[in-house]
């Protein structure tokens, strides 16, 4: 899979479907921080986290600092959702031959909504309730998206 390229050597192109997963990711990444701007900019400036009137100076500063936070926190969860839907579904993919079709993208959603299940805090119980949920929920969506996708 991987050649060694010696000093000197000219450097092969990146695999195809690194650069689509990479530009998926990228696009998911920017996403998740237009939304998280957007999230940050919904919140009223000039009330603190405890209900509390701030001045002006205050509530500027903590503007920008609420707007920078969750930009970087939304393009984190929504990039790296995306970018592991991405690599089940290139995967997926790969490993069926090259067929790409509504049943990559049921299984890349089915796999990634279960993963994140797992991720929510709690005990065992709670995280295999949410991988229950998230297997639902994820072949719920990922099947009708990958029929509008491909079909």
């Amino acid at each position: 899979a991987f050649d060694r390229v010696n000093p000197g050597d000219e450097v092969p192109p990146p695999p195809e479907e690194l650069r689509e997963w990479a530009s998926n990711t990228a696009t998911g990444t920017l996403g998740g921080m237009i939304y998280g701007m957007i999230q940050a900019a919904r919140t009223d400036p000039f009330v603190n986290a405890a209900g509390e009137p701030m001045s002006a100076i205050v509530a500027k500063r903590h503007r920008w600092m609420r707007g920078a936070h969750e930009a970087t926190m939304g393009g984190l969860r929504v990039g790296s959702f995306v970018a592991v839907f991405s690599a089940i579904e290139m995967g997926a993919q790969v490993k069926r031959g090259g067929a790409r079709d509504m049943w990559n993208t049921a299984l890349a959603g089915t796999v990634t909504a279960a993963a994140t299940g797992l991720a929510i805090p709690g005990g065992i119980a709670t995280r295999l309730r949410g991988a229950a949920l998230g297997l639902a929920v994820g072949a719920g969506i990922g099947l009708p998206l990958g029929y509008a996708r491909y079909e």
